[in-house]
């Protein structure tokens, strides 16, 4: 079985930046090769709402939950739960391009 590499998207509290990063990972990441998870690291309700909508719009998206404001925490918790061999990690302020995922890829 192959699997999706797990785009994990931590977020904290960006309400105002939120929605642009998830609208731009949405159009530009190739859904078929790549899981979003949104780490969800101790937001207050006006972040809870904009991750609710968007897990309840588009079923893929995978969130994960912590109520703890502690990156490392929540990162090595969902890599944990997870075990894969590779995954990319993202904060709530970074905004893709078309063709994102292709200049990483030439790192590997």
């Amino acid at each position: 079985m192959k699997y999706k590499t797990p785009i994990l998207l931590i977020t904290h509290d960006r309400p105002y930046l939120l929605p642009k990063v998830l609208n731009r990972l949405l159009k530009f990441t190739n859904l078929d090769e790549f899981d979003i998870w949104i780490l969800d690291n101790a937001s207050k309700s006006s972040t809870k709402k904009i991750i609710s909508a968007y897990s309840e719009k588009y079923k893929f998206i995978n969130v994960y939950t912590q109520k703890f404001n502690e990156v490392s925490m929540i990162q090595n918790s969902i890599i944990n739960k997870l075990k894969r061999d590779l995954y990319i990690k993202m904060d709530d302020d970074i905004l893709v391009t078309n063709n994102w995922h292709e200049i990483g890829r030439a790192h590997v």
